[in-house]
């Protein structure tokens, strides 16, 4: 939802944020209905974990989180795709295969309902898997690659969401997925999971090395510069990415160290992350690691979002004032004394001019 904000004009991306006001409206009240961004007006599915709405727009893996203080303060965490990348370093890998979540009609599930957070709930999907041969991310907007020919297999995509509100009221949504009988193309690739954050309005943007999104100050890490044309960081070290405004964190996305790998291996691999920054506030995410040919990989993040509205100072607001209210009516008499010796004056020196005419 916020991806298309932010890819959007004024004028259409005014209607889009005003849809997103109507969807925090209805937080309480999921709903069903046809036509929106992927055919539904109204949220497939909503709640409120406190200080902050939890919104999903429709039965596809994208979550928004939306501040009920400031509904103008959002994140948005979308799933766009599954990658089989080769082997090899290079700040563009060569995608060899790839599924597209946002290709199908709908994913099957079950909406929570009203009841409060926690609450949890399943999306689930069989996707087709294309072959392409095409470097990742070497355009404008970064994206999935296009494939290059018909489908040549089948793999099913799970996605979990659960939701649950922590003691400060910042709204958090855990996200486990998990990539079954994907068809490899060679064993010695990646399998990565592809998804876009994005935060409005846009802050300060923090890679993390460690601690848990939104605990402190900022996370341990460093802040990224933007280039203009855009900035892609490769790091397997990396645990979350944050967003820091004038009142501190804001929102963040961490994910696990390590994927759980299914089938032949029935062990684990560690994460490489993979950041293209088009902007502050959007971010294209990859997390992968090398499976060998497993026939399930599962990774898990998180989504959050702080309840606090952001502090904008344009002008230093005006202090207090303060004192004796003897000194105030002393110099307030002073200043009406003074006036009407002006008047007194003025009417004086009138009089004394129409005389000498």
């Amino acid at each position: 939802m916020l991806r298309s904000i932010a890819r959007a004009g004024s004028v259409v991306g005014l209607s889009a944020l005003l849809v997103l006001t109507v969807a925090l409206a209805s937080a309480s009240a999921p709903a069903t209905s046809s036509a929106g961004l992927h055919g539904f007006a109204q949220p497939w599915a909503s709640n409120n974990t406190g200080g902050v709405a939890v919104v999903f727009e429709s039965p596809f893996p994208e979550v928004t989180l939306i501040q009920n203080a400031n509904t103008s303060v959002a994140a948005d965490l979308q799933i766009d795709g599954i990658l089989e990348l080769a082997a090899g370093a290079s700040a563009h890998p060569r995608v060899v295969a790839v599924a597209l979540p946002l290709s199908i009609s709908h994913f099957n599930g079950t909406p929570p309902g009203s009841r409060p957070a926690p609450w949890a709930f399943n999306l689930t999907a069989t996707l087709e898997v294309y072959p392409t041969d095409l470097p990742l991310w070497n355009g404008t907007p970064a994206q999935p690659p296009t494939p290059l020919g018909p489908p040549f297999g089948q793999a099913t995509l799970r996605v979990g969401y659960t939701a649950a509100a922590k003691t400060d009221g910042t709204g958090e949504v855990a996200v486990g997925w998990t990539v079954t009988g994907w068809p490899w193309t060679s064993s010695g690739d990646i399998l990565a999971l592809e998804s876009h954050f994005t935060m409005a309005p846009a802050a300060n943007l923090w890679t993390c090395s460690g601690s848990s999104p939104l605990t402190q100050v900022s996370c341990p890490g460093h802040e990224v510069s933007v280039a203009s044309g855009g900035t892609v960081l490769w790091n397997s070290g990396l645990v979350g990415i944050e967003e820091d405004n004038a009142s501190g964190p804001t929102a963040a996305v961490q994910w696990s160290p390590t994927l759980s790998l299914g089938g032949p291996v029935n062990g684990t691999a560690q994460v490489t992350s993979g950041l293209d920054v088009s902007s502050p506030g959007s971010v294209e995410l990859l997390l992968g690691g090398v499976a060998a040919d497993a026939t399930s990989v599962s990774g898990s993040m998180t989504l959050a979002l702080s309840p606090q509205t952001p502090v904008v100072t344009i002008v230093p607001p005006l202090g207090p004032v303060t004192g004796s209210p003897i000194v105030y009516v002393v110099s307030a008499a002073a200043f009406a004394a003074l006036a009407a010796a002006g008047i007194w004056w003025y009417r004086r020196r009138a009089a004394q001019a129409e005389e000498e005419l």
